[in-house]
């Protein structure tokens, strides 16, 4: 199946580099791994999938980061944007963050049927591709959320995605 954007994911040295390419643009976002962002990404995908209508994760970085919105209408299309943190200041200790949301960065909006498969599919490659045997991401040090993949995989069924049986790399009918 053709899809019309790809989703990159690369864990290096503790940093987690999200790239979102579509036929309007690219970019590029890092995330470093004072939070577990994988995780929260797979559970916002999880709950598109499930008909949610609005979910949100974020990337920080040091300093700044990117929140990443999924919205989903009633037309069965959905939206994804990425915006930079308003404040870049997460870390510091002498003011309350406040998480705003700064320029728009990227957008798109696609079928959630293909948003899903995307994603998923995605996450399925870096479990295979940057965990050891235990699940354990050694580049990104976190253990990667098989529980919440195995949950967002069996409800992309309902989107075209389907797994390889022999728990290899997963494909969209």
């Amino acid at each position: 199946m053709n899809e019309s954007f790809s989703v990159e994911l690369t864990f290096r040295y503790g940093w987690f580099d999200f790239g979102l390419r579509h036929e309007t643009g690219s970019a590029d976002f890092r995330a470093t791994n004072l939070v577990n962002s994988l995780r929260e990404l797979v559970e916002a995908v999880e709950a598109i999938s499930n008909g949610a209508r609005l979910c949100s994760t974020s990337f920080p970085a040091e300093p700044g980061g990117h929140f990443i919105d999924f919205a989903q209408s009633a037309t069965g299309m959905s939206g994804v944007v990425v915006s930079s943190y308003q404040d870049a200041g997460w870390l510091g200790t002498e003011k309350t963050w406040l998480p705003r949301r700064g320029d728009m960065i990227a957008g798109l909006a696609v079928p959630t049927a293909e948003l899903v498969r995307v994603f998923t599919r995605e996450f399925r490659e870096a479990r295979r591709r940057d965990t050891d045997s235990s699940g354990y991401m050694p580049q990104w040090g976190w253990q990667f959320p098989i529980t919440a993949l195995d949950r967002l995989e069996s409800s992309a069924e309902k989107h075209g995605y389907r797994a390889n049986q022999a728990g290899g790399a997963a494909r969209s009918e």
